[in-house]
């Protein structure tokens, strides 16, 4: 018989068996990490803001720290003393920047905004140059982060040694294997309407020459033909046409993934991370290779569970061909 266990460290001290009830999220951008323990009355809880807090769970089968971060804040009532946590990506979440770049890739303008936010822990695939990249303040520095990481086809995260990680997928193979009425207890496949048949993008470049200095001019990357429905949103900091090539295919195997979300629930699985990828055997609806989006574990009195969402792997979207090469050789894309 399987044996749950857990560990939280907050500072020096390290709680098991004391905890009532734990519940930790992690996920990909926007989604930022957190984690709640309520602790009994009496316990002498180290925790003042900025305190480290670790969390390792062991599920019997398999055993991983889920996460790492800081103590928010502690708040008290009738259950107990509860303990706030959050990550990277919480701490980035509150940063709102003020900082233009000039002929930077992508991946740099990512690594100086964590840099910006304290985090100097990082690994960020390369991304397209940028001639020009505003991040103003009317986004967070996290928004930010997961905006130009979307732009390439990466996904922005915080792994559970609180490090930010921006990686390109390639689904190639599961991470893990789960069975049906093995790990998964449940599971919940939602399908909406396809993604636009015939979209595209305006990007930014010089304006006409009549107009003042240093305008941009919007066109986009080709032109829909006559009578195509498209979707246009102007994206200024892409201007190379390779660029928008790359953002539109990526938003474009996004959103077609995005129309099937899978929900899981499963006995603890503290060895699933966001970005992975999963595969579902023995299932009595027909499910693809799944990458985790976001993981959500319980640990109360009743038990342990996990809690996954998750979207088809590209590679497994039907017809993804045919909506990235639209018709007539249409390049285009709506961007996130």
């Amino acid at each position: 018989m399987l044996t749950l266990d857990y560990t939280l460290t907050v500072g020096r001290k390290a709680y098991g068996a004391q905890l009532l009830r734990l519940i930790c999220k992690r996920g990909l951008a926007p989604d930022v990490g957190v984690l709640r323990a309520w602790l009994p009355h009496g316990m002498n809880v180290d925790g003042a803001t900025g305190t480290p807090v670790h969390l390792r769970l062991d599920s019997g089968d398999a055993e991983a720290l889920v996460f790492t971060g800081t103590a928010t804040r502690l708040v008290s009532g009738p259950r107990g003393v509860e303990l706030r946590a959050g990550d990277a990506a919480q701490r980035l979440a509150a940063r709102r920047p003020g900082t233009t770049y000039v002929a930077q890739r992508a991946s740099e303008v990512i690594t100086d905004l964590c840099r910006q936010g304290g985090v100097d822990d990082t690994e960020v695939d390369s991304g397209p140059l940028l001639p020009l990249y505003v991040a103003d303040g009317g986004s967070t520095a996290w928004e930010h982060i997961g905006r130009l990481a979307a732009w390439y086809g990466a996904d922005a995260g915080v792994d559970a040694d609180d490090r930010v990680t921006v990686r390109i997928g390639q689904p190639v193979m599961a991470d893990h294997a789960l069975r049906w009425g093995r790990e998964v207890l449940d599971l919940r496949v939602v399908s909406a309407a396809s993604a636009p048949a015939a979209v595209r993008v305006a990007g930014g470049g010089p304006g006409p020459a009549d107009a003042r200095p240093g305008a941009l001019g919007f066109s986009a990357a080709e032109p829909a033909g006559a009578g195509d429905p498209a979707f246009t949103r102007s994206r200024p900091a892409l201007r190379d046409t390779s660029a928008v090539t790359q953002a539109t295919a990526a938003w474009t195997r996004h959103e077609a993934a995005r129309r099937r979300g899978i929900r899981l629930r499963t006995f603890l699985l503290p060895q699933l991370r966001p970005g992975g990828y999963l595969e579902i055997q023995d299932s009595p609806v027909e499910v693809p290779l799944l990458q985790v989006r976001r993981l959500e574990h319980r640990v109360d009195a009743r038990g342990a569970l996990t809690y996954v969402d998750a979207l088809p792997a590209s590679a497994d979207l039907p017809g993804l061909d045919a909506i990235i090469g639209l018709a007539g050789g249409l390049v285009a894309g709506a961007l996130p």
